[in-house]
């Protein structure tokens, strides 16, 4: 069908919902009302696409010419029951060779020349023509399915009514022209088999009466209003949205044809539509050659996206490592300070400090040398008077004490001794009579009381002393060194010696007392001691035999046994005897080595004391005054030192102070750069969100597409290609023999009639008369 517009230079077809393709010059463009995001973008493309298909193949074509070329042209007739009750098909075979003889292949029935007296013959589908160099017009009946078909559905304000129904009502009319395509074919598509339709345009146009129609419209098409009547074309292209596999949200593809209008007493005039095959021509699809370079620089637009991506993730990464950088900096910055103030306040108070410590390490250095200077001129006694004797009565007390533990070993002594001795009690007490015997018994008895008693005595005092004089020794030693120290250290701090010891801990007197037991010697103290009892032997022997006489109550025992009887009573007189002599012996041994020991152990007590003490004294004055004088020049170094430190003490404050000052500065410069960072930080990461977001929802969606969808379109662009150009016969073609078919459909008018019978008017369904179907030199066709 040849374009009214087809010398214009812009050429537009509305496709759908406000949607449309121009055609200016050589450039297709498409429009739409424009959509943000990926997924529109996506739609535009494909639209575009699919649009541009759709408009290559309502644009004119020219059918190249081969040596016979079969031009068929189907009619059928639909009643508006959607009822086919005829299909004729005209065919013209195009002799470019002018050969005399055509031969054809048709399987159509009645077939008859309409346009010369050319003859054939038939053999089943096969026909041969004498042609005699010219073309041959026939037609014939055909019984076969036609590839596509139409139904016709009528509304009125919306509710669905049939043909007959609808004739003559008022309101707004709908009609549907709904096409089902049954021509496919299952093909190889990207490697998957699809079920791939061949591509049938279909053109339908009617006209209607104005005078009792308005508002005509028609979807997928054009109106043309001549003031008297409105034509109308739409299009409709069905199975191609299936065969390309296009969304309806993308872009809707109509398989129908929608004619609308307000009428006041509806009619339909013959409906007309044409059905083709072709699709785009060859030339069209050198297009899609041009899409590999649009796949290249998509996968390039993808990578270069792809680096964007990771380019800004590095970017983000940096930024956030430099902000956590210099979080960490500005924390140590702050320490910094802090510490700096710190160390400022610290360095003060060192400074200060030294100062104070110079000077009283100055005093402390000068009370320690006159404390030296005394401590060496020292003569005086170690232990006062009071304590001496306090010692010697302790030890006479500790001596006593060790003879009262040696009670039975004295009494055991004693008594063994006079029974050394018993043969001459016996001997005097027998020896006499009643007052001989005890004149002679009592001499006896005290006589060897008394000798006992000073053997005892003697070596008893001996004995305590030895253990005495050790024991006083060490308490002496002892008592002096702590007491000693604790007057040094008294006088050197101006002090009270009992404040010092008071205060003094254990284990200072512990090491004291070590030190003043590591100057005794145990031998040479219990030999002097021994000594000192051997001078005075014959002082202890006497006072022993002196404190052995027999007391009255004894004589009188040893008198009365005497009197019983020397003879009568020989064993008992001689056992009162010697148990007398016994008695008086054990006691006199007893007191006598108490008060000997007594005696003896306060006199070396004392005199061990003092000796020891003053010793002692000795020893520790004068290590006390090398210490002091060692102490003297520690302290004159330290004095020097600590000079030196004041002065140094002084220099760090100064230091500090400054560190302190320039650590606040860096605090706060460190401070302003981590606000920078974070700035920074956010922004870039901002930036990666959007970058993200742009590739994802743009760049990825378009890529995806153009690598995806859009070969995949542009695969079953060249399928459909490929299904248009096989359907190219409808009856039958001849091997070798090119063919073109198209198919037009006429669907009956509906007409409505006033009954004059009973007033009432009836629908009246005019066919298609014959004049419908194309005379002879109307089937004719240049193949446009």
């Amino acid at each position: 069908m040849q374009n009214d517009y087809g010398n214009a230079k812009t050429r537009q077809l509305n496709v759908y919902n406000n949607c449309s393709v121009t055609q200016r010059n050589d450039e297709i463009i498409y429009s739409a009302n424009a959509r943000e995001g990926g997924k529109l973008m996506k739609k535009r493309i494909a639209k575009g696409i699919v649009s541009s298909i759709i408009l290559a193949t309502t644009c004119l074509y020219t059918i190249p010419v081969f040596a016979t070329t079969k031009d068929e042209t189907v009619y059928s007739k639909m009643n508006s029951k959607n009822e086919y009750y005829s299909t004729v098909v005209s065919a013209k075979l195009e002799n470019s060779d002018e050969a005399d003889v055509i031969e054809d292949i048709s399987n159509l029935l009645n077939i008859e020349n309409t346009n010369g007296d050319e003859t054939f013959t038939q053999d089943g589908t096969k026909l041969v023509w004498q042609a005699d160099g010219n073309n041959i017009y026939y037609q014939g009946d055909s019984e076969e399915e036609l590839p596509v078909t139409c139904e016709v559905t009528y509304e009125l304000d919306g509710e669905e009514i049939s043909a007959d129904e609808i004739a003559g009502k008022k309101g707004n009319v709908k009609v549907t022209l709904k096409y089902t395509n049954h021509s496919y074919e299952v093909v190889k598509v990207n490697g998957k088999y699809e079920k791939m339709y061949t591509p049938f345009i279909i053109v339908a146009g009617t006209s209607i009466d104005n005078s009792v129609n308005r508002n005509i419209k028609v979807s997928m098409g054009k109106t043309i209003d001549n003031a008297t009547k409105t034509i109308v074309v739409g299009m409709a292209f069905p199975g191609l949205q299936e065969s390309l596999d296009v969304s309806k949200d993308t872009i809707d593809i109509p398989d129908s044809i929608e004619i609308s209008m307000d009428a006041e007493e509806f009619e339909m005039n013959t409906i007309m539509s044409c059905a083709t095959p072709k699709f785009v021509e060859v030339d069209d699809l050198e297009i899609l050659d041009n899409l590999d370079e649009i796949y290249e620089k998509a996968n390039a637009l993808k990578s270069a996206t792809t680096q964007l991506v990771q380019g800004a993730e590095k970017l983000n990464n940096g930024a956030s490592q430099l902000d956590d950088g210099l979080d960490s900096l500005l924390s140590g910055a702050t320490e910094l300070s802090d510490g700096a103030d710190q160390l400022n306040s610290g360095a003060t108070k060192l400074s200060n400090g030294t100062s104070s410590a110079l000077s009283g390490l100055k005093l402390l250095n000068s009370s320690v040398k006159s404390t030296t200077k005394s401590l060496t001129s020292d003569t005086s006694d170690a232990l006062k008077a009071e304590q001496i004797k306090s010692i010697g009565d302790s030890a006479a007390s500790q001596a006593v004490s060790s003879i009262k533990s040696k009670e039975s070993d004295i009494t055991d002594k004693t008594e063994s001794s006079v029974e050394s001795n018993a043969d001459e009690i016996y001997e005097a007490a027998m020896a006499s009579a009643k007052q001989i015997a005890e004149a002679t018994a009592t001499s006896t008895a005290e006589s060897v009381a008394k000798q006992t008693a000073s053997e005892t005595a003697y070596a008893t005092a001996k004995q305590v002393a030895q253990e005495t004089a050790y024991t006083a020794a060490k308490t002496a030693a002892e008592e002096t060194a702590v007491y000693t120290t604790a007057k040094i250290t008294a006088d050197a701090n101006s002090t009270d010696v009992q404040t010092v010891l008071k205060n003094m801990s254990s284990s200072e007197k512990a090491s004291i007392v070590a030190m003043a037991d590591s100057l005794l010697d145990e031998d040479e103290i219990k030999e002097n001691a021994l000594s000192e009892v051997e001078k005075k032997e014959s002082s202890i022997k006497s006072t022993a035999a002196s404190n052995a006489s027999l007391t009255d109550s004894q004589k009188s025992t040893i008198k009365a046994a005497a009197d019983e009887g020397v003879d009568a009573k020989k064993s008992q007189i001689q056992a009162a005897a010697l148990e007398s002599a016994k008695q008086i012996a054990t006691t006199t041994a007893l007191t006598t080595a108490e008060t000997v020991a007594k005696e003896v152990g306060s006199q070396v007590g004392q005199s061990v004391a003092e000796q020891v003490a003053n010793q002692v004294k000795s020893a520790a004055l004068k290590q006390v005054a090398n210490n002091m004088s060692a102490l003297t020049d520690g302290l004159d170094e330290l004095e020097d030192g600590l000079t030196s430190l004041d002065s140094g003490a002084s220099n760090l404050q100064s230091g500090t102070s400054s560190l302190a000052d320039g650590s606040d500065a860096l605090k706060d410069g460190v401070q302003q750069l981590s606000d920078g960072t974070s700035s920074l930080e956010e922004g870039t990461k901002t930036y990666l969100e959007g970058v993200k977001e742009f590739d994802a929802d743009g760049i990825s969606k378009i890529c995806d597409y153009i690598n995806g969808d859009l070969k995949d379109l542009e695969e079953r662009v060249r399928v459909l290609k490929d299904l248009a150009d096989k359907y190219n016969t409808f009856s039958g073609l001849n091997e070798g023999d090119e063919g073109t078919v198209k198919f037009i459909t006429v669907i009956d008018a509906i007409k409505y009639e006033e009954d004059t019978t009973d007033d009432t008017k009836q629908a009246e369904e005019v066919d298609a008369n014959e004049t419908t179907q194309p005379e002879s030199n109307e089937v004719t066709t240049s193949g446009e």
